[in-house]
């Protein structure tokens, strides 16, 4: 797996240095917040531009990348939407949605899919000083790229 990329280095660090914070205790965590304060008040399957956040359940171990909308297709109630990772031109993310409800989450980079999710209240309201606007899942880990 390829090293920890630190773009949320306060929200991170805040992690770290809190001694009592929930993240330190915790299995693996998955976080999203608009990243354009347009997009803010738009279900999560609108959001064109994402700030996605990662960890495996050690902050300080943590990968934050921004995420731009590349497609989106709906099928079955279910919406699947692929992201273009930092700046690039390929598809590097794949978020699926039941509804306005994430299901998973597969990122090529890391190497991984984020499933079993459900959502994290305790972290988000965390996370909440340093990212507004942020929510975060609880979630397990599986090897499947892409």
């Amino acid at each position: 797996m390829k090293q920890p990329v630190m773009l949320w280095p306060a929200v991170a660090l805040a992690a770290v240095l809190a001694g009592t914070a929930p993240a330190l205790a915790r299995g693996a965590l998955v976080c999203l917040a608009a990243s354009d304060p347009a997009d803010a008040a738009k279900p999560l399957p609108d959001i064109v531009s994402l700030e996605f956040y990662a960890d495996e359940g050690n902050p300080a171990l943590s990968y934050s990348f921004p995420l731009a909308l590349a497609q989106s297709t709906t099928a079955d109630g279910r919406t699947r939407n692929t992201y273009r990772v930092r700046n690039g031109s390929t598809v590097g993310a794949t978020i699926v949605f039941a509804g306005v409800t994430p299901l998973s989450f597969a990122v090529a980079e890391l190497g991984r899919t984020f499933t079993s999710l459900a959502r994290n209240d305790e972290e988000t309201e965390f996370m909440a000083d340093a990212v507004p606007g942020i929510v975060c899942y609880s979630a397990t880990t599986d090897e499947a790229p892409l």
